[in-house]
């Protein structure tokens, strides 16, 4: 997976792993990473496949609608290059804080429903339901958080919700924020999560 990689500074033993929305690329989540914590080591990803010219970390048949094998599959290999881009970079994977905005926080939905997880942190900004396929049975448990808007006009509430309920199903941490300020990343949402992130 195409990827940019940022050193830690002041002997920081944390990653953040950043995952864009659709469109978006690997450097449209760099400043958070830094408001979010400076000295963190800073892994961003590329989604490798492309809508329209846009690029997405997997495959939707039409809108909210996602291609479930093809997520499956991306979510299995997104695992896989954690694994060994972590060992690559001499990193400690349990230290790891995940980040995603909305196709972004898609997958990694996926992988904290799908996979057993060792990562510490995740902060999903606008996810939905990628499949209801989970594992229950873990080793791990992330704290995660969920934000989202009830006026957002791509995520529905009950999206969230459901979101929410999967992931304590297997036996995540989850606290749910919500907004009224549609599917964008606002100034309020991400000051949230960074104060969530300091607390945790």
């Amino acid at each position: 997976m195409f990827h940019i990689y940022q050193k830690a500074k002041n002997n920081s033993r944390r990653t953040i792993v950043l995952l864009h929305g659709t469109g978006g690329d690997e450097y449209d989540l760099l400043p958070l990473a830094t408001y979010y914590d400076e000295d963190a080591a800073v892994i961003s990803l590329r989604g490798m496949v492309q809508e329209q010219g846009m690029n997405r970390f997997f495959k939707r048949l039409s809108a909210g609608v996602f291609d479930e094998e093809d997520l499956m599959s991306r979510t299995d290999e997104f695992q896989k290059f954690l694994e060994t881009i972590f060992q690559q970079y001499e990193l400690d994977l349990s230290l790891a804080v995940l980040v995603g905005y909305s196709n972004g926080a898609n997958l990694i939905a996926s992988y904290l429903l799908h996979v057993n997880t060792v990562v510490s942190h995740a902060i999903l900004h606008h996810p939905m339901v990628p499949h209801c396929f989970i594992l229950p049975d873990r080793q791990h448990t992330t704290n995660v958080l969920v934000l989202a808007s009830d006026n957002d006009p791509i995520v529905p509430t009950h999206q969230t919700e459901e979101l929410c309920t999967l992931l304590n199903k297997t036996n995540h941490q989850v606290t749910q924020y919500l907004f009224k300020h549609g599917h964008q990343l606002a100034p309020l949402e991400t000051q949230a999560a960074k104060n969530w992130l300091l607390e945790g």
